[in-house]
């Protein structure tokens, strides 16, 4: 188990949220807040990984407008030449 000692404004406003109804008690609270905080953060990190891979995405259309890329055909010969197979 953990205590966690909030302030007096949020103090308040989970004894608000448990007197409304809402919620039956502050571990209620507590529980849903710690929930929204996670998909929170899964949503910013799921912005991460999207912009990420956006980037990967302008390199390689970068270099392919460059001519830095070959089919896969003959990639692998390349591979195959230099490393056997």
């Amino acid at each position: 188990m953990i205590e966690v000692t909030l302030p007096p404004e949020f103090e308040q406003s989970v004894e608000w949220r448990v007197r409304s109804g809402r919620y039956p008690d502050a571990n209620a609270v507590m529980r849903e807040a710690l929930l929204a905080l996670d998909a929170q953060e899964a949503a910013e990190d799921q912005e991460t990984e999207t912009e990420r891979l956006r980037t990967l995405l302008d390199v390689g259309l970068q270099d392919e407008l460059a001519g830095r890329v070959v089919d896969g055909p003959t990639a692998m010969q390349a591979l195959i030449k230099k490393y056997g197979g």
